[in-house]
C-alpha cells in the first residue's frame, strides 16, 4: 500500500511539471530550432507581420515602423492531421525604444488571445496561447492605444517610429496530442491528489 501511495504522489508532482519544449527562436535573424517532432510538429522562422520593418541590429530580431494592430512579428506552427498543441505557452525577454508600444497583443489566426503591458523599457513575457491547430499563425503586434513605453496611456503612439526586439531565445512550450485536448497540469495534479485521498480513506476504513 505504501508503494501505491508513493507512486500516486510522484504522478501528481509529475503532472504539474512544465509542458514539453517544442521550439526555440534564435535572436540572430529569428531562426527556429525545433525541439520536438511529436505528431509531426514543425514551425517557421520569425518573420515580419503587417507593416513592420526589421531593425538594423544584426544580433537581435527586432521590428520598427510599428503601426497599431498591423505590425509586429509572427511565426506559423504545423502538426500532423488529427494532432493539436494544447497548453501552448510562449516566453521571451525583450525591450523597446521610448516610442515603442506600451502594450503588445498576441494573436492566433488574427484573433487576440493574450495581451502584455510593460511599464518599463525592458521586460519579459510568458503568455498562454491556449490550443493551436495545424497551420496556426501566431503574431506579436503593437497596440498604440496603450501609449508609449516610458509615458502614460494618454499619450499617442508614434506610427513612424518605435521598436521592440527579442533579446533572448523565444520559446514555445506545450503538449502535442492526438484526438483532442489534454487536461492542464494543475488539473492533472488535482486528479492525482484526489486518487491518493481516496486510497488513504479506504485504508483507514480497514
Amino acid at each position: 500500500m505504501k508503494k501505491v501511495f508513493a507512486v500516486l504522489a510522484v504522478l501528481a508532482v509529475a503532472a504539474a511539471a512544465q509542458a514539453e519544449l517544442l521550439a526555440t527562436w534564435n535572436t540572430v535573424g529569428g531562426a527556429v530550432t525545433v525541439n520536438s517532432t511529436t505528431g509531426g510538429f514543425d514551425a517557421t522562422d520569425l518573420e515580419l507581420y503587417g507593416n513592420a520593418k526589421q531593425t538594423s541590429t544584426a544580433s537581435i530580431f527586432g521590428v520598427n515602423t510599428l503601426t497599431d494592430g498591423a505590425s509586429g512579428i509572427a511565426f506559423t506552427v504545423m502538426v500532423d492531421n488529427g494532432f493539436s498543441i494544447e497548453n501552448a505557452q510562449l516566453a521571451a525577454q525583450y525591450t523597446g525604444s521610448a516610442t515603442g508600444p506600451k502594450q503588445i497583443d498576441f494573436l492566433v489566426n488574427d484573433a487576440v488571445v493574450a495581451t502584455h503591458s510593460r511599464p518599463t523599457q525592458g521586460s519579459s513575457f510568458d503568455v498562454s496561447l491556449g490550443s493551436l491547430g495545424d497551420a496556426a499563425e501566431v503574431a506579436i503586434v503593437a497596440n498604440k492605444d496603450a501609449g508609449t513605453v516610458r509615458s502614460g496611456a494618454s499619450e499617442t503612439f508614434n506610427n513612424n517610429a518605435g521598436s521592440f526586439v527579442i533579446r533572448t531565445g523565444m520559446t514555445l512550450n506545450g503538449d502535442v496530442v492526438q484526438g483532442g485536448a489534454v487536461p492542464e497540469p494543475a488539473t492533472m495534479s488535482l486528479l492525482g491528489l484526489g486518487a491518493l485521498a481516496i486510497a488513504l480513506r479506504r485504508k483507514l476504513r480497514k
